[in-house]
């Protein structure tokens, strides 16, 4: 904890130190009813900083100077002191505790008193005849003794005083000065608190010499251990758990005043130990290759116990799955201790690379100057690697197993060797320095999470208890001495101190809010005033610092309210961005540094909290009363005429229109005559009263008459089907009331026309008041026609394009009905869709499809024919090829032609030869075939893929034998025959075909 001052450097010339160790700081929050610091340093507004808002009036410029922590006040024994005002909070009934901080220049005087001298005596602390004296008023008498101690004039003391219902006790610097065995309950006054004295005018009013600090009032009688603790003393101080605000868990049924437990992570991982921290404050925990992470906001519950949020749940490669310590590096990075060596996290990708090959599962930790020390060799070595060079050493070897380790911000390393009951601190190089045996609550406890603070060392537990080790010197040094600081926990494994000052312990098991005490390894988060010490690697963050401003009174300015500005400052020792909220009432109100906003009548507390988005908020408090001195002020409204509603008038609430105001509170409010009020004018008193009895009244006329026509209430407006040219309609009917009888007409016709017709109604009561009213009848034609269409049409091809006939469509309508269709005049082949419409006189249509199909399911025509164009008809002659092809629907059919298995083309010049031996040949350009017989065929497909067929033949003519003879002895002849052709090359071509 951080010591600022022990000086009460402003009380005399000649300063004396203040010796008493420890500060006033304690964490004794449980049952604070006022607490004032006196650390404003100037102004006139002494702010309670319990959260009570009981603020002070620092009266006749009492001075600010040097305090026991941070500023005091001094007093000069004359009218200067600080004024309470008198709250709930400040009457207590079953308990009471005083703490001051003093230094009595004088031998007389009141520290802080609740007491009317005379009357209405309450309590009182003070100093008489140079020793301290108590006081307290209850039911059965005002008690008053004096301490042992004798108060030198000048001296500093811490001084309290405590009553339970059964004793009233005096302490000096935290030790028993005297008790009174006295009984009864607390009287409660209208007295406000007084520090400095100033009791009633006409009374001894016993003004103080001197300076006084750190006031504190508790509802509750502190145990002597805990008033020593206020006092400075950091002995053992062991109590029963109490659930508060500040401390809501007991998982230590037995803890230290200065601590406050809460149970932060509930045990879901069980195997999760280790923890490291990242930037944004959130909490790592690790359970081999997988890294739980935390956020800080308690808003999960679990066993009716408040707990972090599960922000991730991530599974980090490169990791072994054989370790679970893990420690912030200076570099950024994530360090992780190992069965396997040493692993370092990437806490931006979530990967990991071993870098060192000694490690254990457990301890790990880190040095100012970046170096990671973590235990290895069965946790009997600790290692030391330097991310700069990328060496992993020997840093100690322990000789017995170490299970978790911590560091402090000026390089100690400090070792849970568990086997060996002891802790174990070693220099930034590895060397001895010093041990503290470990006996624990129990007698047998060994350490396991460690942690550091203001000098000492704090140990989590095997037996389920803390230990707090103090060294008689430097640097510890010395002889070492164990205190225990709570107990009756559960085993409390690997620990860290968070970014936030506390102290977060591991424990195999957890005692919830709901009663329940369960196994597995979940976090509790330990507390104290100052904190503990963050260490090396861990990103460190402060709270920020808050002041709500003086206390205010104002004016009411409206209903039972007015409007004050909160000028609350707040600033933030790490620049962090900081969010101010204004509470009132229970609940947020308003956000912002200088905020407007509307108090109710009386005194409101209100509290600034400051929140610096890293899980620091801190309070201050302040106050508004609004005061009430204004009478109210009626107004009757304006004189009205109403409508009779009955032959005996008419009702009104003359109440309602009238009106009263009070700059502050609520009135009550008076008619006379009230209720019905007969024809004719009446004179109406309203009379009003505020809360303070202020009554104040005005006249109105209320005069009745009779202009009002019927209420005629007609029929709906009325949509109805045409059922003809003219349609019957029901159209209802009108109703009308009135005081007086009321006859109703209409000029409704019979049947009704399509489209809109205005049906006007008429009511006239007995006095010839008239209403009118239009009903609209509407009647429409939403059917369309009916349509029925002719069937689809399948139909054979008569051309390219064919006509068709569709048939005749017809609809019947109420007003008639057209049909048309989009068909074409003459179709393609395939199917066409024809669409019929038929509309009515409304525009209203119907549409449906005919499917008009037109086939083609005949065969071109096709002719072939052979057409000898030369040469002689016995055995050899030149035909032209001649082939056509027509079709109904497709105007170019396909056409092949074949002659004895040539293709050949329309029109083309063939040579035929008669021959034994089948040939084909181009000879000078013109084909030449050659057989016994010859056959044309010809084909034609059409687009429809009809095929049609022709063929033609050719054969020459058998000669007669004699003929054949004859040419066999004519060879003379024959060779004229064949040589008059190609000079006789054409004839031994033949010669060569014919054999």
């Amino acid at each position: 904890m951080n010591i600022k001052r022990k000086l009460f450097g402003f009380f005399t010339a000649a300063l004396l130190p203040f010796v008493m160790s420890g500060t006033a700081n304690a964490g004794l929050s449980d049952g604070l009813a006022g607490y004032w610091t006196f650390d404003e340093g100037v102004g006139i507004v002494a702010n309670d900083v319990s959260g009570n808002g009981n603020t002070g009036a620092i009266n006749g410029s009492a001075n600010f100077g040097p305090g026991h922590v941070n500023t005091g006040l001094y007093f000069n024994g004359n009218s200067q002191n600080v004024v309470i005002p008198d709250s709930a909070s400040l009457n207590p009934t079953t308990g009471l505790t005083i703490s001051a901080f003093v230094q009595a220049d004088v031998t007389t005087g009141d520290i802080v008193s609740k007491d009317g001298e005379l009357t209405e005596r309450q309590y009182m602390i003070n100093i008489a005849g140079g020793r301290f004296r108590a006081h307290v008023g209850t039911t059965t008498g005002f008690w008053v003794f004096d301490g042992a101690s004798i108060i030198a004039p000048g001296s500093q003391h811490h001084v309290a005083m405590t009553y339970n219902g059964g004793w009233l006790k005096l302490f000096v610097d935290g030790k028993p000065d005297g008790a009174w065995q006295v009984s009864g309950t607390i009287l409660p006054t209208t007295q406000p608190v007084r520090i400095g004295g100033g009791a009633p005018t006409g009374t001894g009013q016993l003004f103080f010499t001197g300076g006084i600090d750190e006031v504190k009032i508790y509802n509750r009688a502190l145990a002597d251990c805990e008033v020593a603790r206020l006092a400075g003393s950091m002995g053992l101080c062991l109590l029963p758990a109490v659930k508060s605000t500040t401390s809501p868990s007991n998982q230590y049924q037995l803890i230290d005043p200065e601590l406050s437990q809460d149970i932060v992570v509930d045990n879901a991982h069980n195997n999760a130990l280790g923890m490291a921290w990242l930037p944004n404050g959130n909490m790592l925990r690790r359970s081999g290759n997988t890294i739980y992470e935390y956020t800080v906001d308690q808003s999960r519950l679990i066993y009716s116990t408040p707990v972090y949020n599960i922000a991730a749940s991530r599974f980090v490669p490169g990791l072994s799955t054989s370790g679970y310590g893990i420690t912030n590096g200076t570099d950024g990075y994530i360090y992780a201790n190992d069965y396997y060596g040493l692993y370092r996290i990437d806490p931006i990708s979530w990967t990991a690379t071993r870098v060192g090959p000694y490690g254990y599962y457990y301890g790990i930790g880190t040095l100012p100057d970046g170096r990671i020390v973590n235990e290895g060799n069965f946790g009997n070595t600790i290692y030391v690697y330097n991310p700069a060079t990328g060496v992993q050493s020997i840093f100690h070897n322990t000789g017995t197993f170490t299970d978790d380790l911590t560091t402090t911000d000026t390089g100690y390393v400090i070792l849970a060797t568990l086997n060996a009951s002891q802790v174990r601190v070693l220099d930034s190089n590895g060397n001895y320095v010093n041990v503290a045996n470990v006996r624990g609550y129990t007698g047998v406890g060994r350490p396991d999470g460690m942690a550091y603070a203001d000098g000492s060392i704090y140990s989590a537990n095997t037996d389920g208890s803390i230990s707090r080790y103090d060294f008689s010197g430097p640097n510890f040094t010395g002889s070492a001495t164990e205190t225990i600081v709570a107990a009756n926990g559960a085993y409390g494994d690997l620990s860290s101190v968070g970014p936030d000052g506390a102290f977060y312990i591991t424990t195999n098991a957890l005692r919830y809010d709901d009663g329940g005490y369960r196994s597995g390894w979940g976090v509790v988060r330990i507390s104290k005033p100052g904190g503990f010490s963050t260490p090396p690697g861990v990103p460190a963050n402060k709270p920020p610092v808050a002041d709500a401003g003086a206390a205010q009174t104002v004016e009411c300015t409206g209903a039972s309210s007015a409007n004050a500005t909160l000028a609350g400052t707040a600033s933030d020792p790490d620049n962090d961005s900081l969010t101010l909220t204004w509470s009132w009432n229970g609940s947020v109100q308003a956000s912002g540094v200088n905020v407007q906003a509307s108090f109710p009548l009386g005194t409101t507390q209100v509290t600034l909290s400051v929140d610096d988005g890293n899980g620091h908020v801190v309070t201050s408090n302040t106050s508004v009363t609004v005061q009430d001195t204004t009478a109210p002020t009626v107004n009757a409204g304006p004189d009205v005429a109403l409508e009779a509603t009955s032959t005996s008038g008419a009702a009104y609430d003359v109440a309602a229109q009238s009106s009263a105001t009070d700059t502050c509170c609520s009135v009550a409010t008076s008619v006379s005559p009230a209720g019905v009020y007969p024809l004719g004018t009446t004179p109406v008193t309203v009379s009003a009263t505020d809360c303070s009895g202020n009554t104040g009244s005005a006249t109105m006329n209320v005069t009745v008459v009779d202009t009002t026509a019927p209420a005629l209430n007609l029929p709906a407006n009325v949509v109805a089907e045409a059922t003809g040219i003219l349609s019957p309609v029901g159209i209802g009917a009108a109703t009308a009331s009135d005081i007086f009888a009321v006859s109703i007409s209409s000029d409704a016709p019979v049947l009704f026309v399509l489209g809109d017709t205005l049906v006007h109604w008429t009511a006239t009561d007995a006095n010839g008041n008239v209403s009118t009213g239009t009903q609209t009848v509407t009647v429409q034609d939403t059917t369309a026609p009916v349509l029925n269409v002719p069937a689809d049409v399948s139909v054979e091809a008569n051309g390219v394009l064919s006509t068709v006939d569709l048939g005749v469509a017809t609809a019947t309508d109420i007003f008639g009905a057209t049909v048309t269709n989009d068909a074409p005049a003459t179709f393609a082949l395939g199917t066409t869709v024809v669409t019929w419409t038929a509309t009515d006189s409304s525009g209203l249509t119907s549409t449906g499809t005919q499917n008009v199909t037109v086939v083609d399911t005949t065969a071109p025509a096709v002719t072939a024919s052979l057409v000898q164009v030369s040469g002689s008809d016995e055995d050899e002659a030149s035909f032209q090829v001649v082939f056509t092809a027509t079709d109904i629907a497709d105007p170019n059919p396909v056409q092949t032609a074949t002659l004895n298995g040539t293709t050949v083309s329309n029109g083309q010049i063939v040579k035929l030869e008669k021959s034994k031996k089948a040939e084909v040949e181009m000879e000078h350009g013109k084909l030449q075939i050659s057989g016994l017989s010859f056959s044309l065929n010809v084909s034609a497909t059409d687009a429809s893929g009809n095929v049609g067929a022709a063929a033609a033949a050719y054969a020459f003519p058998v000669k007669q034998e004699k003929e054949e003879a004859k040419k066999g002895d004519d060879g003379k002849k024959s060779e004229s025959r064949s040589g008059s052709k190609d000079d006789g090359k054409k004839s031994n071509s033949k010669s060569r075909k014919r054999d």
